[in-house]
């Protein structure tokens, strides 16, 4: 009688914690689920980001693809004080320049922008799969943690029948 007193006791003890076991699974489950829903508002937030990056991008080069498509006719009746032409020359040399130097460090940036976005896309991504692996594997144990409470109250049952059978006889 005692025995299956302390069975009892142990088969409750062990229902208690599988229950206990199972909301913090919830818990961990929810916390997973508002993760999850966090990484891909940022991951939406960092699409449009790199959209609006791209339209400035193409914006700026459009711009810049203009000033420099500008050729200037100036006719000037003075008399002649040195090659205007070489200096012309020069002033636009520097402009075309500084705009192809503008033009490189804006690419320059761009692609850095990029790839940081992908790596934190990236680490995103795997920090899910991870969470999503541990919550897989957490459901397994409990599946068998309930296949084995299940197990362990049939054969409860099939001794209490036993016993019962033994002290009618």
């Amino acid at each position: 009688m005692l025995c299956l007193h302390c069975r009892y006791e142990n088969e409750v003890a062990i229902r208690q914690t599988v229950e206990a076991d199972v909301a913090g699974l919830k818990a961990v489950l929810g916390d997973l689920l508002h993760a999850k829903a966090d990484l891909a508002a940022r991951l939406a937030g960092y699409q449009e980001d790199l959209f609006i990056i791209k339209k400035n991008h193409e914006e700026d080069l459009f711009a810049l693809r203009g000033k420099l498509g500008h050729k200037v006719n100036v006719e000037v009746d003075a008399a002649p004080q040195g090659d205007l032409t070489a200096v012309l020359a020069g002033v636009r040399q520097h402009y075309e320049a500084v705009a192809a130097k503008n033009r490189k460090e804006l690419e320059v940036w761009f692609q850095n922008k990029t790839e940081s976005l992908k790596k934190e896309v990236t680490t995103s991504t795997t920090t899910l799969q991870v969470s999503s692996s541990e919550v897989t594997t957490m459901k397994s144990t409990l599946q068998a943690l309930q296949i084995e409470l299940a197990s362990i109250t049939s054969m409860k049952a099939s001794l209490e029948t036993t016993l019962a059978e033994t002290q009618t006889r």
